[in-house]
């Protein structure tokens, strides 16, 4: 599925091995930003999930719902004859996440996040730049991989690795020196280490050399 956002239109091309076909849903161009806005905060606000936990709950449900019907309805798909859908966004719909777009409103208006209707529970879903670049890359024969996982959790209240510090502009240095530690990445990531094998790098163990030296190794891989 390619999406390509209009001002006044959001237009949706969907494919596979039986069909191909378009489809024009009317929308505002201002609107559709606006629901991105309001879907990344309630993703991401995490002081508003636990201040305001029910009031957080119903609107994340009322946007992953309004995502649902504007960009994955109009397709008019069948699950059970599709094992993956290959997303190709367009301008801001890159900066969300389909996987939680809600394919229907939660029966038990209390339920648990964990127990509300996700699109990835339908479906495997994965991104790509362009279908021309999905296209080629098709064609590119990839390497075995050991099946783990590469999580890190890095800490930037550090001097930087020497190997790294030669190849940065200045400017990029100072911006660097002043990045802080993520609060709780360590603590997700030590989560992840109880339940999958893998690499699990933490502060100095966490490098961007060591990113680059083993991503390719790894099944899958998490920046916290």
């Amino acid at each position: 599925v390619e999406y390509v956002v209009g001002e006044d239109w959001l237009h949706l091309f969907y494919i596979d091995k039986q069909k191909v076909y378009w489809k024009r849903v009317p929308m505002q161009r201002a609107e559709l930003m606006a629901q991105i806005r309001g879907l990344r905060k309630q993703l991401y606000n995490y002081q508003r999930l636990s201040r305001e936990k029910i009031k957080a709950y119903t609107d994340y449900v009322r946007s992953g719902r309004w995502f649902y019907d504007y960009l994955i309805d109009p397709l008019e798909l069948d699950f059970n004859q599709i094992d993956r859908l290959i997303i190709v966004p367009d301008a801001e719909l890159g900066h969300i996440p389909f996987e939680v777009f809600l394919e229907d409103k939660p029966i038990d208006q209390r339920a648990a996040y964990q127990d509300l209707p996700y699109l990835m529970n339908q479906v495997e879903i994965s991104y790509s730049y362009s279908s021309s670049f999905w296209k080629e890359n098709m064609r590119v024969e990839r390497g075995a991989n050991n099946g783990e996982l590469l999580a890190m959790a890095a800490s930037y209240d550090r001097i930087m690795e020497s190997d790294i510090v030669p190849s940065r502009l200045p400017t990029e240095r100072m911006l660097r020196d002043e990045l802080q530690s993520l609060p709780a990445a360590e603590q997700e990531v030590s989560i992840l280490e109880k339940r999958f094998q893998g690499y699990f790098g933490f502060g100095e163990t966490a490098t961007e050399r060591l990113v680059k030296e083993k991503a390719d190794q790894y099944a899958i891989i998490h920046l916290a």
